[in-house]
């Protein structure tokens, strides 16, 4: 399986967190065979900063678009 990342939305909090969302395609490729998009789901990851200012991922939540409900 491969996956693409796209529309990155990043937004700086008040106590100095960061919010990212992203959409992500996984996509099947068989050897030999074709490719094809096995799941589409959005991740939501809540990062720290460290002293250093590298940011490091404290909590991720991945959801499903085929298993979301009220849609």
């Amino acid at each position: 399986p491969r996956h693409w990342l796209g529309m990155l939305q990043v937004d700086e909090q008040a106590d100095g967190t960061v919010r990212a969302r992203t959409y992500a395609l996984i996509v099947s490729t068989p050897r030999g065979g074709k490719a094809a998009v096995h799941l589409s789901c959005s991740c939501d990851d809540l990062l720290v900063r460290q002293a250093d200012g590298n940011l490091l991922v404290k909590h991720r939540t991945v959801e499903r678009d085929d298993l979301r409900t009220g849609q």
